[in-house]
This record gives C-alpha cells, structure tokens and sequence, in this order.
C-alpha cells in the first residue's frame, strides 16, 4: 500500500505530495516491516499553500487507492527529497469516496 503525505520545501516555501512504499528494513526484523516506508515519488512543482498539497494529495490516494497520513515531512530543498518514515497504521486514513 502507498501512503501519501506533504513534505515542506523550505528553500522555496512550497509544499509538495509525497508518497511512501513498503520497505522491509535491511536488517530483516520482522516487527517493523509492516511500519518502515520509503519515499517513492513527490509532486515535484509544489504548491504555494499547505490546503492545496493536503487537497492534492487526499485526491491521488483517492484514485491510487493509497492511505492518507497527517505527516509534514522538512526539506531544505537541496537534492531530492528522499527519505525513510515509519507510520503507525492506526494514524494512517483512506480518503473518502468522491
């Protein structure tokens, strides 16, 4: 399952969808394969305000199919902004229906 969030460009002040796959860690431990997500894609121009990347976001997952999670991510907007979450599924939702 994918699951979708915002991440904070702060060079530009943009906030970007971002989305996150499953990813078993590397060491293999089992307890934390079903909460180790890596960052798979993000909406690279951005939104001016936070509303329209949540409002984004929330309308992808609801045509992906994927889990909504309430996680602000930061970057400085240097480089990509990949990176390695753990979510809690009981803190992610899926989107209403349209």
């Amino acid at each position: 399952m994918l699951i979708g969030a915002v991440v904070h460009n702060h060079k530009l002040g943009r906030y970007h969808p971002i989305f996150f796959r499953l990813s078993s860690p590397p060491s293999g431990d089992d307890d934390l394969a079903a909460q180790r997500y890596r960052s798979t894609a993000h909406h690279t121009e951005g939104f001016a305000t936070l509303d329209e990347a949540v409002q984004d976001m929330h309308e992808t997952c609801r045509l992906e199919k994927c889990g909504v999670s309430t996680a602000l991510f930061h970057w400085d907007g240097e480089g990509v902004p990949a990176t390695t979450a753990y979510f809690d599924r009981g803190n992610v939702t899926m989107p209403a229906a349209a």
